[in-house]
């Protein structure tokens, strides 16, 4: 949902009017939009309908255990009628739909946008529009700013994150991504066993990160093996080639230049399609 709601603060700098749709625990749980900002976002909630086994105020994939998701899923199917309904009613050309299925959404798209880049991954780009035989337009990776025009709050708790961190040696600091959606067993929170295979191998392969070794049956793995990995990207000489990899990645990521011209590109296929149509 933060991608999402990056995407919309996006294009309302830009001056362009946004409706952000999702359920109303989940408009709730976001941040608080800038005030120079928030008159061009309008956030739109729809009720989930009622599904047989979905526990009351599950709207979200951390709201359950991973074998119910699909109990999720079928209740956001249930939205397709209302949310075409909402854009009959407005003049919006384009809309979000999280109740689609990946399979439907390309095939009734006329082109894909991802949060990348072409410095970062332009074989993966040219792959999906090979793949998807449309054309496919990297938008940046919509980094919150942390110069306060974005981000409002860097802290947890009474602890200030940035100055947290200005405080220790460079290069000192692991920090540990599960995700806003992940809902992890106390097993998986106690050995840090989270299944990012795919993400993981992309990582190896440009060795920018070593994927864990796993249980081939559950995906699972243990202490020993994160705090090998950990040693050996952090620490040891064998590792020195992922450290420059990361700091050469590092400059892309913080190019932002090169991420507001790929949004900028995609603001401009967006209205050129609005006028072709």
């Amino acid at each position: 949902m933060l991608p999402y709601l990056e995407l919309s603060k996006s294009l309302a700098i830009r001056g362009h009017r946004v409706t952000y749709i999702s359920t109303p625990r989940n408009i709730q749980w976001l941040p608080e939009i800038p005030s120079h900002l928030s008159p061009l976002i309008q956030l739109v909630s729809f009720t989930l309908p009622h599904v047989e086994h979905l526990p009351y105020n599950a709207e979200s994939t951390k709201d359950l255990p991973p074998k119910e998701v699909h109990l999720l899923k079928k209740a956001h199917d249930g939205l397709e009628v209302p949310f075409s309904e909402f854009l009959e009613s407005t003049s919006s050309g384009t809309g979000i739909n999280d109740a689609e299925r990946l399979c439907s959404t390309v095939l009734g798209s006329e082109f894909i946008c991802i949060r990348s880049c072409f410095p970062m991954e332009s074989k993966w780009i040219t792959l999906l529009a090979e793949l998807y035989k449309k054309p496919v337009v990297p938008i940046g990776l919509l980094l919150p700013s942390i110069n306060g025009t974005l981000i409002e709050k860097t802290t947890i708790g009474e602890v200030d994150v940035i100055d947290w961190l200005d405080g220790h040696d460079p290069k000192s600091v692991l920090y540990i991504a599960l995700g806003s959606e992940a809902t992890l067993t106390p097993n998986q929170l106690h050995e840090l066993a989270l299944d990012q295979g795919l993400n993981s191998r992309v990582l190896d392969e440009k060795e920018l990160g070593v994927e864990i070794t796993r249980n081939e049956g559950n995906g699972s793995f243990q202490r020993e093996d994160v705090a090998k990995v950990i040693r050996l990207v952090m620490v040891e000489e064998a590792g020195k080639v992922f450290r420059r990899n990361a700091e050469r990645e590092e400059e892309v990521f913080a190019d932002k230049v090169s991420h507001d011209k790929h949004f900028d590109d995609f603001v401009g296929y967006l209205e050129n399609l609005k006028c072709e149509s």
